[in-house]
């Protein structure tokens, strides 16, 4: 009686433990330039740099859908510049002009790293012995460089750092949260304050 009693005690405890979540490690570390109201801008381009273009994307959406959100103009780097093309710096300051873009934001992935997670453990009494069952799970860690520069003077008057983890099932999953988190924290934090 004794032993089965143990055993449910256990089986609880395991379950709320597993039961329990982390804190997700989301924020960005930036200094901005004194006097600069970011929430002055209208037209935005939203720049990523990466190597993998399902990623620049996904990234450049999420930011367009968080501006157009909240009412401010911003076209996506993918829409007036083309990977396939090399451009002069006249030629993208022409571009730039023509779109009437006033606040460049340039993203660059730093790095971009996945592991194994835990695993959510089901613990069943089966004839004396306890057998775990569950899904295993990825973290996906990600940090981000953030230059934002403002184009009627070319001077950059913000730079920042962007460090998340996410865990999930996928590491699809948890690179679409990651998007999501950046665009929004920076969209919320420093453009509509």
């Amino acid at each position: 009686m004794k032993k089965i009693l143990y055993i449910f005690i256990v089986i609880i405890f395991c379950l709320l433990g597993s039961c329990t979540t982390t804190q997700k490690a989301n924020r960005i570390e930036s200094i901005e330039k004194p006097g600069t109201e970011l929430n002055s801008y209208n037209n935005i381009l939203i720049s990523c740099d990466f190597d993998n273009l399902k990623y620049r994307k996904q990234l450049e959406n999420e930011f367009h859908n968080q501006f157009s959100k909240n009412n401010i103009y911003a076209v996506k780097g993918l829409d007036l510049f083309t990977p396939l093309q090399s451009y002069s710096d006249s030629e993208k300051e022409q571009i730039l002009k023509e779109n009437s873009i006033e606040l460049i934001i340039d993203i660059n992935d730093i790095s971009f790293d996945s592991a194994q997670g835990d695993k959510k453990i089901i613990l069943l009494p089966t004839a004396g012995l306890l057998v775990g069952r569950g899904k295993s799970r990825v973290i996906v860690t990600a940090e981000f460089d953030i230059t934002i520069t403002d184009t009627k003077n070319q001077e950059t008057i913000f730079k920042g750092t962007a460090t998340y983890e996410e865990k999930d099932r996928n590491v699809s999953k948890c690179t679409e949260k990651i998007f999501k988190s950046l665009a929004e924290e920076l969209v919320n934090n420093y453009f509509l304050k």
